[in-house]
């Protein structure tokens, strides 16, 4: 009876063990957002623990200054956009560690972000070229919430290359949003 009695104390004991333990820190398989700063849709795809793809394209607002002669004047057009980024997110286990929420890829990452811009369609076209392609190394944060609200930003400095030639540019971008789908 004893033997019996120690068996089962010795299962249920690694049984507890083992579902008391915090799941491990990864990736999502895959995040469905939407966005409204900028406006545009994502898919992130988890590629094993700590990396992901992010595919996506939406429109956003482009502005200049023009001199027309006299005086400078800002044009605005609606240009659409296509971005892919991989991300290798760092931190996730030094989060959990320390409470702190992972869920839906909620960390920090650095990556390879890579965008194209399409033709403009709307406002001040006359005379422009929009078509470019931009690639940039970043570092970003990504934070989403119960309420599935997603809050970002990306930081890097990269090569653009248009019609007129190739450019350097900082980027630095806020993304407000929210996750429609999260699968992990």
């Amino acid at each position: 009876m004893k033997r019996i009695t120690l068996l089962i104390m010795m299962v249920l004991s690694t049984t507890l063990f083992a579902f008391g333990q915090p799941e491990e820190a990864k990736v999502e398989r895959s995040l469905l957002s939407v966005y409204f700063i900028p406006l545009k849709i994502s898919y992130e795809q988890g590629l094993g623990k700590s990396n992901t793809l992010e595919i996506g394209g939406g429109i956003t607002g482009v502005t200049w200054l023009e001199n027309t002669g006299d005086f400078d004047e800002f044009r605005f057009a609606v240009v659409p956009f296509a971005e892919t980024t991989f991300r290798n997110y760092y931190n996730l286990e030094k989060r959990q560690e320390k409470g702190k929420r992972t869920a839906m890829n909620s960390g920090n990452y650095w990556g390879i972000h890579a965008r194209y811009h399409f033709e403009a369609f709307a406002g001040d076209t006359d005379g422009h070229e929009f078509k470019s392609f931009f690639i940039a190394p970043v570092w970003g944060f990504q934070r989403n919430y119960n309420s599935q609200f997603s809050l970002g930003m990306d930081f890097g400095l990269g090569a653009g290359f248009n019609g007129d030639g190739a450019y350097f540019s900082p980027l630095i971008r806020l993304k407000l949003g929210f996750v429609l789908f999260s699968h992990n």
